[in-house]
């Protein structure tokens, strides 16, 4: 155990150089192609005295460009617990990818849900009911589902059948959910985050 506590971050054999190698990895962090990294080259950039950290600007870049696409759109909603579904920063603009029941809360949202953000994935609850086990969110949520937006759904012709898919849909797998999501016009997920 002592070598464990040696220093602040658990780290057996924590030292200077271990400062430089960690600065000089989270340098690589953001470079989104491959590149050669020299762990032995000289570096007047860095000094054995420098605190470790990661760019500011490192977890937007991951947010807003790399967790954006649809691989890890699908991916990160099957691993989100069914409770925390409701906690998505996600202004809806439409329920279903057919654009048949608008979700906006004014028309001038509306209009900007049509004009700029129509292959935005995150803009459509079907996206994530497609994603998750459905029965288990319902039932985790009291039905609200359906209190609120269900049972209008219901109302109209092509209503119940679409509920019953959600309800009882069979997850493919994420290439093929994808190639489903790239067919529907969709070809990013970005939700809206905030502080």
């Amino acid at each position: 155990m002592s070598p464990y506590l040696a220093n602040d971050f658990f780290w057996v054999d924590f030292a200077s150089t271990s400062t430089v190698l960690s600065n000089t990895l989270n340098l690589q962090l953001s470079l989104t192609s491959a590149s050669p990294l020299d762990l032995l080259a000289t570096s007047s950039r860095l000094s054995t005295h420098d605190s470790v950290g990661v760019s500011y600007a490192y977890p937007r870049l991951l947010m807003y460009q790399e967790l954006t696409t649809l691989e890890s759109a699908v991916a990160g909603l099957r691993h989100l617990d069914t409770v925390n579904v409701v906690y998505m920063l996600a202004q809806y603009c439409y329920v279903d990818w057919d654009r048949r029941w608008a979700m906006a809360s004014t028309l001038a949202r509306q209009v900007r849900c049509r004009d700029r953000y129509a292959s935005n994935g995150a803009v459509y609850l079907e996206s994530v009911l497609r994603n998750i086990e459905f029965q288990a969110w319902n039932a985790s949520t009291q039905g609200l589902f359906m209190q609120r937006i269900g049972n209008g759904i219901a109302e109209f012709a092509d209503g119940p059948a679409f509920l019953a898919y959600v309800a009882s849909h069979q997850m493919l797998d994420v290439h093929d959910e994808v190639r489903v999501w790239s067919n529907a016009g969709l070809s990013s997920f970005v939700l809206q985050y905030a502080n």
